[in-house]
């Protein structure tokens, strides 16, 4: 599916949907790293990648199409860390 769409007041040329291939391929080159926010550990995405694609593919063309990203993803987290004077 190619389309015309938005971005900061510019028209982007083409979007083209990314297909279940593009998905697995970035899901399973990830680094087994996740964070307290991720509510899916990433070893365990890759773990069931092949039954997960037919739900996070088209989320991510509807996000993309959309300029949507839902709310419920718009988390984040700062942890403050203290840096130590240096007096020279």
């Amino acid at each position: 599916m190619d389309l015309d769409i938005m971005f900061n007041e510019k028209k982007l040329k083409m979007f083209q949907s990314t297909s279940e291939v593009e998905v697995k391929e970035l899901i399973t080159k990830s680094l087994n790293k996740s964070r307290h926010l991720d509510s899916l550990p990433t070893w365990l995405l890759k773990k069931y990648v092949d039954q997960v694609l037919l739900l996070i593919t088209p989320c991510i063309n509807r996000s993309m199409v959309g300029s949507v990203i839902p709310f419920c993803l718009k988390t984040s987290h700062r942890n403050p860390v203290a840096k130590e004077i240096w007096r020279g």
